[in-house]
C-alpha cells in the first residue's frame, strides 16, 4: 500500500513538473479558443455565406446541392470555412512577425546607439605613445625658448 502511494506521489510530482515546464494551461486555453473559433467560422460559412450561394444555384438547402450524382454543397461549405481560417491565421502570423521585426529593429538601433556612446579606453601602448608625444612637444618648446 505504501509503495503504491509513493508511486502515485512521484507520478503526480512528475506530472506537475511537466505542466509547469510546458505551460499546459496556455495550451488548453488555445485548444478551447480554437474550438470556439471553429464553430464561429462554420456558422459564418454555413449560415451567412452559403445561403446566397444556394439561391444562385437555385437549391433549397446547400446540403442537397448536387452536381451530377456528387453532393458538392457540404464540400463547398467546408472549403469556404477552411479558406476563412487560413486567411485569418495568415493575417495573425503576419502581425506577429511584423511586431517581432519591429522589436528586433528597435533593439538593434539601441545596441548601435550604445556602441557609439562607448568610447574605447586607450591601450597601454597608446598611453605611452601619447606621453612620448607630449614630452617631444615640451622639448621642442624648451629649445625654441633658448
Amino acid at each position: 500500500m505504501c509503495y503504491n502511494l509513493n508511486m502515485f506521489r512521484k507520478a503526480s510530482k512528475d506530472a506537475w513538473a511537466v505542466v509547469k515546464r510546458s505551460n499546459m494551461l496556455m495550451l488548453a486555453i488555445g485548444l478551447l479558443l480554437g474550438a470556439a473559433f471553429n464553430e464561429v467560422v462554420k456558422s459564418l460559412a454555413n449560415d451567412v455565406i452559403m445561403p446566397p450561394i444556394a439561391q444562385l444555384a437555385r437549391v433549397k438547402d446547400v446540403e442537397q446541392w448536387k452536381w451530377g450524382s456528387v453532393l458538392i454543397g457540404k464540400f463547398l461549405s467546408a472549403l469556404i470555412a477552411f479558406i476563412i481560417v487560413s486567411f485569418i491565421i495568415y493575417v495573425l502570423l503576419m502581425v506577429v512577425f511584423l511586431i517581432k521585426a519591429k522589436v528586433d529593429f528597435k533593439k538593434l538601433l539601441k545596441l548601435k546607439k550604445e556602441e557609439e556612446e562607448v568610447v574605447p579606453e586607450p591601450t597601454t601602448q597608446e598611453l605611452i605613445l601619447l606621453e612620448l608625444q607630449k614630452l617631444n612637444e615640451t622639448i621642442k618648446e624648451q629649445k625654441e625658448q633658448e
